[in-house]
């Protein structure tokens, strides 16, 4: 069964797991420590409008449903307007990114972000697998999770909120949503 699929693999990173252990990860730690704070960010923005800066995220990726996004990090900047509406998110995470505070090269556009993601209820995200086995993704269960899943090379998971989920993004990946409110991660 073929699992890993990405535009671009680069040799020698580390060794293949779809999975990964947040304890690993420093950054998930960070976000784990940190999760009421983001959770309470994400509310706060919310209830601001800040629907209004919400954007499809993959939309070719989705069969039902909607999967979107508000994009905090994206494309090596910062977004001034979301930044706004999620300071402390942001504080959290800007010296904490493992490609930019190091200087490692950028292989494309979305090798680093930091976003939130949302699914309405019943969405459908079709399989498929990030453009290259430079990144890790980090998914951390904010609010609606119940009844959302992810499956990473043949192994389906559960969100749930105020846990991490940790996967390497090249490994082919689906999720749904069959909760009944918008799950944000």
């Amino acid at each position: 069964k073929l699992w890993q699929t990405p535009s671009v693999y680069v040799r020698g990173l580390r060794p293949v797991s779809a999975w990964w252990e947040a304890t690993d990860l420093p950054l998930a730690e960070v976000l784990e420590e940190n999760m009421s704070a983001i959770r309470s960010e994400l509310q706060g923005l919310l209830e601001k409008g800040g629907q209004m800066i919400v954007d499809p995220a993959y939309p070719r990726l989705t069969s039902m449903g909607d999967w979107d996004v508000i994009r905090l990090y994206y494309n090596k900047h910062w977004d001034p307007t979301a930044v706004a509406l999620a300071p402390k998110t942001t504080e959290l995470l800007r010296d904490k990114l493992p490609g930019a505070s190091n200087g490692l090269p950028y292989i494309h556009y979305n090798t680093e972000e930091v976003c939130f993601f949302r699914m309405t209820p019943g969405t459908r995200v079709m399989m498929h697998s990030g453009g290259c086995n430079a990144r890790l993704n980090l998914s951390l269960g904010l609010l609606g999770c119940s009844d959302s899943f992810i499956e990473v090379a043949g192994e389906e998971r559960r969100w749930r909120n105020g846990e991490m989920l940790a996967f390497d993004d090249s490994c082919d990946h689906s999720a749904r949503h069959d909760g009944e409110e918008d799950r944000w991660v």
